[in-house]
């Protein structure tokens, strides 16, 4: 609002108004009523110009107080800076304020800074990609405190430093900050920077969307590793998730350089985390020690639905981990662990999942390399008539122990004869022997379902599902291909009758010869005797599809170890995370 005094050489006032002496006016009705008079370039000059003579002079008398877009307009006169329209024309009504994108720069952002405080009523605050420095984003962020509803902040893609963190870090400790979903993807932030505010949001609890993808998180890694002193991003969001307060329900942290010890602490607090429901780690190096921490923290977990790991370098023994993680955590239904080397002990593993978790779980191979070999990835499904000796403390060991639990309890063609555990690894204490029986996986258990148990209305998708075999024979033709090879001992092109007793005991299915040739009558289509690698295709997706099915219809979808005294609390036994057990497996 203004009040103007036309001069001798202007006429602002029409002829049937000359009367009146001054005008209070909004800048858009001068604008409006003046169109016809005056020239824009003239026109904008000398109304700038007076409302910067208005906000300077206190004796002006006004109605009411200065609009944000208002002062907005005197801080751009006062600098001789021109507004672009896109900067103070209004659209729509909305509580969110959005000017990503518009090339504003540190000067207009300091001007746009100080009317944050005229919003108080203001929920959505965008302004990515603006080329911004701390020099502007600190009084951004100092003039939040004044909006108290603000739920969202996105100042992605601007070039965020120490003292913008600090500033960060002081507001999201203050009462006045609300904030529910912070979006900072390519901002430039490092361990040290993303350290500041990690503690501020621990302590507040309210943030449950963090966007910290395309930055530098796990750049000091090399510096921490030579001179410990400060703490890495992983490291601090590792605490973060820790925390039995915390809020954080998804979590981007894709293209980063997250890596060695800060990957393994970042991941490792999935396991006690209960909130987190989403996670996107993928373009980072979390490798063999990430993978193989981030499988043992699955194990734990209850409540992650979503997890991308994409393009890690998760090796076969990192792969074999997480997808025997995978499968202990029961509320996860995506999984994204494309362009990865898994070679062929992760393909083994990711096969075992899809058929005996596919009826809820999708899992994204696209782009592994399954031709990979890795020497420490020991562990062979087809020669399991032997001792383990396995040491808890390795999480693939720990997976492979995991694994032979679950062979005994799907087929009684496997069986544990002793299972000795010893607590103290370093020391000569003699072991304790567990004994196991058969608990009743029903679909009503909580810990199979998780917290997204399948409604009865859901059937039909999972058929829709199930009947879209040529989408997964796509999906997944590399890794049966490679699975068909690794049981093709003798090189012959198709699975003969012992082949294929292998395969029935490691899908847990009846192996007797009657079974082995009613299949080859229903599956050997040439009548060869053996069944070739199209023939064993389908031979999986059909049991996938059967397994589908009887998991969503059947109340009793399986069977796991329990300890004997431990058997009426229908609980899977896990075998904890440290010590060594001794298992006689027999087949």
């Amino acid at each position: 609002v203004i009040e103007y005094t036309p001069g001798d050489d202007e006429v602002l006032i029409p002829t049937d108004r000359s009367s009146v002496p001054t005008e209070r006016e909004t800048y858009s009705r001068l604008r409006s009523r003046q169109k016809d008079i005056l020239t824009t370039e003239h026109e904008n000059k000398v109304l700038l110009t007076h409302l910067a003579v208005a906000d300077q002079d206190s004796a002006v008398p006004c109605q009411r107080p200065l609009s944000a877009r208002t002062r907005f307009l005197i801080g751009c006169a006062a600098r001789g800076i021109y507004p672009q329209p896109s900067w103070i024309i209004r659209r729509e009504l909305s509580t969110i304020l959005n000017v990503s994108s518009l090339g504003m720069g540190d000067e207009v952002a300091i001007i746009l800074a100080d009317t944050i405080g005229l919003l108080p009523m203001l929920e959505g605050l965008y302004i990515a990609d603006n080329q911004l420095t701390d020099v502007s984003l600190v009084p951004f962020i100092n003039n939040l405190s004044g909006c108290s509803q603000l739920k969202e902040l996105d100042i992605s893609k601007n070039k965020v430093d120490s003292k913008a963190a600090e500033a960060l870090r002081v507001y999201l400790s203050s009462t006045s900050c609300n904030l529910n979903v912070l979006s900072m993807c390519n901002a430039n932030i490092d361990d040290y920077e993303a350290s500041k505010f990690m503690l501020a949001i621990a302590l507040r609890h309210t943030i449950s969307d963090l966007n910290l993808a395309e930055n530098l998180l796990g750049s000091h890694e090399v510096k921490n590793a030579i001179k410990r002193g400060g703490s890495t991003a992983g490291e601090s969001i590792g605490k973060l998730l820790q925390d039995q307060n915390c809020s954080l329900t998804r979590l981007r942290l894709t293209w980063n350089m997250i890596r060695f010890n800060s990957g393994v602490a970042l991941v490792k607090a999935i396991a006690v985390n209960n909130s987190l429901t989403s996670l996107d780690v993928s373009y980072n190096g979390l490798a063999i020690p990430g993978g193989e921490a981030l499988g043992e923290a699955l194990s734990y977990n209850t409540s992650l639905v979503a997890l991308n790991v994409a393009h890690n370098n998760l090796t076969p023994r990192a792969a074999f981990t997480i997808l025997s993680g995978i499968r202990s955590c029961p509320s996860l239904r995506e999984v994204d662990i494309s362009e990865n080397p898994i070679g062929v002990g992760g393909a083994m593993a990711l096969l075992s999942v899809n058929l005996s978790e596919g009826h809820r779980l999708a899992i994204d191979i696209k782009g592994c390399s399954l031709k990979v070999q890795d020497s420490t990835c020991w562990f062979d499904p087809s020669k399991l008539d032997r001792e383990f000796v396995l040491k808890l403390d390795s999480p693939y060991e720990r997976a492979v122990c995991i694994e032979l639990l679950r062979m005994a309890a799907a087929s009684d063609e496997y069986k544990i004869e002793k299972y000795t555990y010893i607590e103290n690894s370093e020391s000569d204490s003699v072991g304790r022997d567990l004994d196991f029986e058969y608990g009743i996986l029903r679909r009503k258990d909580s810990f199979f379902l998780g917290t997204n148990e399948l409604k009865s209305g859901e059937g039909s998708a999972l058929y829709d599902i199930a009947s879209n075999i040529d989408n997964a024979r796509n999906l997944y033709r590399d890794t049966f291909s490679e699975v068909f090879q690794r049981y093709d001992t003798n090189l012959s092109g198709g699975l003969d009758w012992r082949e294929i007793i292998v395969v029935l005991n490691e899908l847990g299915l009846e192996s007797s010869l009657a079974v082995v040739h009613q299949l080859l009558y229903v599956y050997d289509v040439d009548g060869s005797g053996i069944i070739e690698e199209e023939e064993f295709i389908n031979f999986l997706m059909d049991i996938k599809e059967q397994r589908d099915t009887k998991n969503v219809f059947d109340d009793q979808v399986g069977r796991f170890m329990c300890l004997k005294d431990n058997a009426a609390s229908q609980h899977p036994y896990y075998p904890p995370s440290k010590g060594i057990v001794k298992v006689a497996f027999r087949v």
